[in-house]
């Protein structure tokens, strides 16, 4: 389900979806470092707690902030929240998911109501469909905890869901399991060190780089460190670095 919240632009941990098309903030779901997850559920008590987390080579498409906490104590991978309907106005968001399902694939889990089915169609027809899976959660009648009343199809969503349910519904999508396709190894020091983040023209580096890769000029550095790690070997992130004229 969609929430805002304020975007945060230094290196760090967030949670705000994304808040503009020039402005994707730090609602990226990462394996480093995570925001806090959700309380756990009665249902979660299936999976015992010190289990590992499933590890996906594709990245996760879920609707917002909630679906994507919810997410975060089940599997290590890329999580990216859309932020609702906004997703229709904001052709950066397009342009960073057609980015990470070249690299390695999209998973779309959105709520199975109309909404969500809504934003599934859109991004079906946006995307290249060899890029996308579609994982889809039962329709069960219910209230997230978090909230006074139920949704307008009195359904549960992603973030509502208890962990067997997700799981069997990513494993039904075909998401590849055992994989994460490339390794953190670009760091937030590095990205000091390279002149991204904590300096007087970080932010005008980040653009330019960025610019360079076809992605939302404003990209927090924490988000834009994260689609890096995604999408770049180490080799390529330099060739990248060099080849970039920046105007310090």
């Amino acid at each position: 389900m969609s929430e805002r919240a304020a975007d945060a632009d230094a290196v760090g941990t967030g949670t705000a979806p994304f808040s503009s098309d020039a402005a994707v903030s730090d609602s990226l779901s990462v394996p480093f470092p995570s925001p806090a997850s959700p309380a756990i559920t009665p249902s979660d008590t299936l999976r015992p707690a010190a289990t590992a987390k499933l590890r996906i080579r594709e990245a996760i498409v879920v609707e917002g902030k909630y679906d994507m906490l919810r997410l975060q104590s089940l599997v290590d991978t890329l999580i990216i929240p859309v932020d609702g309907f906004t997703v229709f106005r904001r052709p950066g968001t397009l342009a960073l998911l057609r980015r990470l399902g070249a690299a390695r694939g999209l998973i779309l889990l959105t709520d199975s109501d109309d909404s969500g089915f809504l934003i599934r169609d859109y991004l079906s027809g946006a995307l290249p469909p060899e890029q996308i899976r579609h994982a889809y959660i039962p329709a069960l009648p219910g209230k997230e905890r978090r909230k006074r009343t139920s949704s307008a199809a009195g359904l549960l969503g992603v973030e509502g869901m208890d962990t067997p349910a997700l799981e069997k519904a990513l494993r039904a999508a075909g998401a590849t399991f055992g994989e994460v396709p490339s390794s953190l190894y670009l760091t937030k020091a590095d990205f000091f060190a390279d002149g991204f983040a904590g300096t007087a023209n970080s932010a005008s580096r980040r653009r330019a780089l960025a610019a360079a890769l076809g992605l939302p000029p404003l990209l927090s550095a924490n988000r834009l460190l994260a689609v890096l790690n995604a999408t770049l070997t180490p080799d390529e992130y330099v060739r990248l670095k060099l080849s970039i004229r920046f105007k310090d």
